[in-house]
């Protein structure tokens, strides 16, 4: 419900006109594409037919058998043999605050019909753009691999894929501290380490960025982005602005 109501939030934000884009961060996890479907489930129970079904059959599980109305026939046995059966299971006093619930539902349910109507739309507008962000360890790859075949099961691209963590090249304090060998050859051991070190990471980075090429179309866009040593949100920004250039979120 948390994440129906954000996006909800976010639709409702879009249509004021105040803001160019709104990008909604989900977390890190397989789940995470989990709320695409919310909007579609309320819908369904929103529905009048079963939203008052489970009104009358909540009140009438909730109610003792002296106060259920004087029904007769099949029928009218069947339903009181339900309301029986669910209060046994949940409790005469869960049922009752489950008629509440339900009941309170009722007045406004077609403005959450619209609601989550509008959020299903919003879900799949051309303009709403879905970027996987990943990394290229092993597991970060399966994950997006995972979401990638997710958005394609409910018929959604994937607009682009940042590479998170990229290493294309070493360090240019490396070069710099190579340059110094002849006066400090000491460091020679420790370079050459750094050296292994960042090899192994570029090429993790080439294997991934083949992977994640393999998985997407080829007009997606793929962006590495590389691993940043400072904590300072502005020089964060600035960076990493200047590696995505605009590509990975351009209209689709």
């Amino acid at each position: 419900m948390h994440e129906l109501i954000s996006v909800a939030f976010i639709d409702h934000e879009l249509e004021s006109g105040r803001y160019d884009e709104v990008v909604l961060d989900t977390a890190p996890s397989r789940h995470a594409l989990e709320f695409l479907d919310y909007p579609a489930r309320l819908g369904r129970m929103l529905e009048a037919k079963t939203l008052e079904w489970m009104v009358g059959l909540a009140k009438l599980a909730g109610a003792t058998l002296e106060d259920r109305p004087d029904e007769r026939g099949l029928f009218a046995w069947g339903k009181k043999r339900v309301g029986h059966l669910v209060s046994n299971l949940v409790g005469a006093v869960a049922i009752r605050d489950i008629a509440a619930l339900f009941a309170e539902f009722l007045p406004v349910r077609e403005k959450w019909l619209h609601l989550v109507r509008n959020v299903e739309r919003r879900i799949a507008l051309p303009s709403t753009r879905y970027v996987i962000v990943t990394g290229p360890s092993g597991s970060s790859l399966d994950d997006a691999t995972y979401l990638v075949d997710q958005l394609r099961a409910r018929s959604l691209p994937t607009s682009a894929v940042l590479l998170n963590r990229a290493v294309t090249a070493p360090p240019v304090w490396v070069q710099a501290l190579e340059a110094s060998l002849p006066a400090a050859p000491e460091l020679a051991p420790a370079l050459a380490a750094y050296r292994a070190e960042y090899a192994a990471r570029e090429a993790q980075t080439r294997a991934a960025t083949a992977a994640l090429g393999d998985l997407v179309p080829k007009q997606t866009p793929l962006v590495a982005l590389p691993a940043l040593k400072t904590s300072d949100p502005r020089e964060i920004l600035i960076a990493l602005a200047g590696e995505l250039g605009g590509a990975a979120f351009s209209g689709g």
